[in-house]
């Protein structure tokens, strides 16, 4: 949805530019009895400029509303920016031609999305095991003690 709602002026403005310039071409010329080609190129070529555009300008909204509302700041605002305008592209490729595809790749999207979502969440933990893997043998030793603990107050209840 949100792709839909930030590409799809994006996707109006490319359409009517290209129109315009077909009209263009058609005027200007004898042979052009459609101007499909033209319209085809044109949206090409507007696309490189304007999707970039576009990208970079989220991209800046996208830090100021995490800098401003959220208070993220430092290496977080830097990671969140960084993977945003990694990745804003590509989810935007997804929604933007939506029309021309099946409805199932924008189930893939969302799997594709929660799976990155479970394998941040896997890396996480690993990295925090890595940074802390000292107070691994402490963590699972007070564990071992805290079942230990819950046992005897569950037999104490039962006799």
């Amino acid at each position: 949805m949100p792709g839909l709602l930030l590409n799809g002026p994006l996707g109006l403005l490319i359409k009517y530019l290209s129109e315009k310039e077909r009209r263009k071409a058609l005027a200007g010329s004898s042979v052009k009895i459609k101007g499909t080609d033209v319209v085809a190129s044109f949206k090409v070529m507007s696309s490189f400029v304007i999707f970039p555009v576009a990208s970079l300008i989220y991209t800046l909204v996208f830090r100021l509303v995490l800098y401003h509302s959220f208070g993220v700041r430092g290496t977080a605002l830097n990671l969140a920016t960084l993977l945003f305008i990694l990745f804003w592209p590509l989810y935007s490729y997804g929604n933007f031609f939506e029309k021309e595809k099946s409805h199932n790749s924008h189930l893939a999207m969302v799997l594709a999305a929660d799976q990155a979502l479970l394998n941040y969440r896997n890396l996480k933990a690993r990295f925090i095991l890595l940074i802390f893997r000292s107070r691994l043998n402490q963590i699972k030793e007070t564990r071992k003690d805290l079942v230990n603990r819950v046992k005897l107050i569950i037999d104490g209840f039962q006799h």
